[in-house]
């Protein structure tokens, strides 16, 4: 287990979610000035393992103040952890934690290790999802006004219900539906996997359909809205390697909708990955993936061109394909 990661990405936002006095604890330690509580709850996993920790937790800093977005949003209070170096993708040298002044609406980012060594904001949400937006300024003051930016736009989107993402169909339907089905249920995956080989635009428009009219809601989309596209890979001796489904999706109308997914499957079937082309702000699209255990993956800003789109994933899916054993 990486107790980094775990760290970063499950147990502080587990904390920042929580309910208000454990919140509310929580915050007043990070205003120790030798910064040895977040030090110590750091530490904690290693030393319960009997395992040295790899970091020196000296480098961790904590810094606070109060921020101003815009007259419609309360000024509101942002906590930032500086961590150790990462060494690894998916850790954060920054991280950042900001609520309003009675402890309302907190929100957790992330300066997060992309795989192409860039890093990104990146937010971790309470149910756990992960959401990345853009590339990282350099300089820590444009960072912290990013930050402002991006906690104004969630502090929107929490006091107003219209504008919130739909999570009763069709972000269901990309960002747990479809993987779970791939990954889990080995008789539909199957069926839904040969069917998008196919190049099946039919039993998409079909699928989404039923989706919607079992949860009560009449499909918005027609079956022109939606392509489905296969390219194969081809390894040593123009042997056939991969697949690479292409799924183009309407317009997203929202934010954290997809604009199009992407399969890469191997001719037995196996070794799949799932990618998203996700909808963040300001028209800005980021390019994300889910795993067989749920999980939401971040790869950073999404190439605007479909074709670079493309080539990032077969670069991602053939990494992948080398760390697997035998390979």
């Amino acid at each position: 287990m990486n107790f980094r990661l775990e760290f970063e990405q499950k147990r502080l936002p587990a904390i920042v979610y929580s309910d208000e006095q454990n919140l509310v604890n929580f915050i007043h330690s990070l205003f120790d000035p030798k910064e040895v509580p977040i030090r110590l709850l750091f530490q904690m996993p290693y030393d319960r393992e009997n395992v040295k920790c790899p970091y020196d937790i000296d480098k961790i800093h904590v810094d606070s103040r109060v921020l101003s977005v815009k007259d419609d949003v309360p000024d509101f209070a942002v906590f930032t952890i500086d961590m150790p170096e990462p060494d690894e993708v998916g850790m954060a040298y920054r991280i950042f934690i900001c609520l309003g002044k009675a402890y309302d609406y907190p929100a957790y980012f992330l300066a997060e290790k992309s795989s192409d060594d860039s890093y990104v904001i990146c937010m971790i949400n309470e149910r756990g999802d992960h959401f990345s937006f853009m590339k990282v300024p350099e300089d820590r003051v444009d960072q912290l006004q990013a930050i402002a930016y991006l906690y104004g736009q969630y502090w929107s989107l929490k006091t107003n219900e219209n504008t919130q993402v739909d999570k009763k169909s069709r972000y269901y339907i990309e960002q747990d539906y479809i993987p779970h089905v791939l990954f889990k249920n080995e008789l539909l995956g199957e069926t839904l996997l040969k069917g998008l080989l196919d190049g099946d635009t039919k039993m998409l428009h079909m699928l989404f359909t039923s989706i919607y009219k079992t949860r009560g809601e009449e499909c918005p989309y027609d079956e022109e809205q939606f392509a489905v596209k296969v390219k194969e890979i081809l390894g040593e001796d123009n042997a056939p390697k991969f697949s690479v489904i292409t799924i183009d999706l309407p317009k997203p109308e929202k934010m954290l909708l997809s604009s199009r997914l992407f399969i890469c499957v191997r001719p037995s079937l196996k070794d799949l990955r799932y990618f998203l082309v996700e909808k963040s702000f300001d028209d800005e699209y980021a390019l994300c993936g889910k795993d067989g255990e749920g999980a939401h993956l971040n790869f950073g800003k999404a190439p605007e061109l479909e074709i670079e789109q493309f080539k990032k994933v077969c670069e991602i899916y053939n990494n992948y394909l080398k760390s697997l054993p035998g390979e």
